[in-house]
């Protein structure tokens, strides 16, 4: 059974709405799916409890429940209030985790690492998505951290965001690690256009997580991801 998840999208209009998160493995339930990977690395799935999504790990004998709405970011550029006004920097709550990878490569500073897509909001045929790193620790517990993405998707000039901000990302479809120390994120639009964004991951503890590096289109529809 692959560890992959991806999105179950219905399309409404131009648009896509979230309808569930689906296992590649045997079972098309959102409830108890389980990406299972080899000690000492994290145990995770995407349950549903009391109607809200939540992405339950494992890890070093202590399992933790983290709901959607525990991953909070500043969406910059977020139209949805008023779309009659410009748009504005907006405190925002995660809806749906839409895809979970775990970093099994040994022998990097972020081995057991988690990366992990949610969808905040979905309005004017747009998803507002963004992207997290969480750190485990020994205790069990997890550290949150927001990977970036600057409103150009080049690597020069690349523009400062605010801390915990954010430009929008599409719907995330997925993620890999590479044993060269990137994140890639695999992005899908309503226009049918898909994509990868590149980070940078640490090498060492003391690095920064996550900095841009740039964008590939795959399959060019009428908005390109990059």
């Amino acid at each position: 059974m692959t560890n992959a998840m991806i999105l179950n999208l219905k399309k409404v209009g131009a648009g896509f709405i979230a309808l569930s998160v689906l296992s590649c493995g045997t079972s098309s339930k959102v409830d108890s799916q389980i990406a299972a990977v080899p000690a000492p690395f994290p145990v995770v799935s995407i349950q549903t409890i009391a109607g809200m999504q939540n992405l339950k790990i494992t890890y070093m004998g202590v399992t933790k429940f983290y709901p959607a709405s525990n991953f909070s970011a500043k969406i910059m550029n977020y139209p949805c209030n008023n779309l009659s006004l410009p748009p504005v920097t907006q405190q925002l709550n995660g809806q749906i985790i839409s895809a979970v990878k775990v970093n099994t490569l040994p022998g990097l500073s972020t081995s057991g690492h988690v990366a992990v897509g949610v969808i905040f909001n979905y309005c004017a045929l747009v998803s507002f998505s963004a992207s997290f790193i969480l750190k485990p620790n020994n205790l069990g517990n997890h550290v949150f951290k927001l990977l970036q993405v600057p409103k150009a998707r080049t690597l020069t000039p690349v523009p400062t965001t605010p801390a915990n901000a954010t430009f929008p990302v599409d719907i995330i479809r997925g993620f890999a690690f590479t044993s060269t120390g990137k994140l890639m994120m695999n992005l899908a639009n309503p226009t049918d256009s898909t994509g990868f964004y590149y980070f940078s991951l640490p090498t060492n503890s003391t690095q920064p997580m996550g900095p841009f590096q740039g964008c590939v289109n795959q399959v060019i529809g009428e908005a390109p991801i990059c």
